[in-house]
């Protein structure tokens, strides 16, 4: 069983996203890929008072997951590489 780390993630390496974007597009999602966008070009950094990102990481430090809460809606959307199921009401 592989052993996990939740962490709040304060300044997002863009290159540690990049593979988990490329996944959930393959599947179907938008959410990291939104993220990413927003992220790079400075529309949306999580960074508000109230708001907060955290990523999920295996046992080899490799970001597996992203979720978190923002001010204009709460992030609840979890993309954990190869096991993400789609939401039904987003």
């Amino acid at each position: 069983m592989e052993d996990f780390r939740i962490s709040k993630i304060e300044n997002l390496v863009i290159s540690a996203l990049s593979q988990l974007v490329e996944e959930s597009k393959a599947d179907g999602f938008r959410f990291l890929e939104r993220l990413f966008n927003d992220y790079k070009d400075g529309t949306n950094t999580i960074s508000e008072q109230g708001e907060s990102l955290y990523g999920v990481y295996n046992e080899n430090k490799s970001l597996i997951a992203v979720a978190g809460l923002n001010d204009d809606h709460l992030i609840i959307q979890v993309k954990k590489r190869n096991h993400a199921k789609k939401p039904e009401n987003l």
